[in-house]
């Protein structure tokens, strides 16, 4: 919460008890859409279909790479996010997606 909308913020969150509204909350980042109540189930389906198309590998590595992110030395962040490359190629995935990829042009 604190790297999210600050020192600030948090105190008054947390210790002032205070709410706040959905537009709040995308405004100061914490979450990344705000849609009606009443269209969440359809917007939360279409997240997870758009998300269920990527490699698991590859969204697992990105997921992992930007936790750390924020605490990582630049150099280790580089060759960490090398490494998550590296490894996501080695799957069968990524091997598809190139094969699938390549035979467009034919």
């Amino acid at each position: 919460m604190v790297a999210g909308v600050g020192v600030r913020r948090a105190m008054q969150i947390y210790l002032a008890e205070d709410s706040f509204t959905a537009q709040q909350a995308y405004d100061w980042g914490l979450v990344a859409k705000v849609v009606p109540a009443v269209e969440l189930k359809a917007a939360t389906r279409e997240l997870a279909l758009r998300l269920a198309q990527n490699a698991p590998a590859g969204l697992a590595a990105t997921k992992a790479l930007i936790h750390r992110a924020a605490t990582t030395p630049i150099t280790q962040q580089l060759d960490a996010e090398r490494n998550a490359i590296i490894d996501c190629m080695l799957t069968e995935d990524f091997r598809i997606a190139v094969k699938k990829f390549t035979s467009k042009g034919t």
